[in-house]
């Protein structure tokens, strides 16, 4: 069973927009898959530690260009899938607007 985690749940900042790069288009030319790797998950036991990563790469992303986390999802290594920007907004995670868009 997939386990969603809530924006609510995982802690995010409100303070984050994910509406500020608009809403997602009816229509997307693919997907985009970024890896964090495992010196970030490395000696992660414990899935609680998992909000705490995702956390720390929202306020990595808020303090840098994005107006919140960059990614529409983030899935652990314990197979959570968290609610990043979700479905309903344009990821910022893609280097350029148009690579966003599409």
């Amino acid at each position: 069973m997939t386990r969603y985690v809530q924006r609510s749940e995982w802690g995010a900042d409100p303070s984050g927009r994910p509406d500020h790069n608009g809403p997602i288009h009816a229509q997307t030319g693919g997907v985009c898959i970024h890896y964090v790797g495992s010196r970030i998950s490395q000696g992660v036991s414990n899935h609680n530690e998992c909000n705490t990563i995702v956390r720390g790469i929202q306020a990595g992303h808020l303090q840098g260009d994005y107006q919140d986390i960059a990614y529409s999802f983030l899935v652990c290594t314990h197979g959570y899938i968290f609610i990043g920007r979700g479905f309903e907004y344009r990821s910022g995670a893609n280097g350029t607007n148009i690579a966003n868009d599409a």
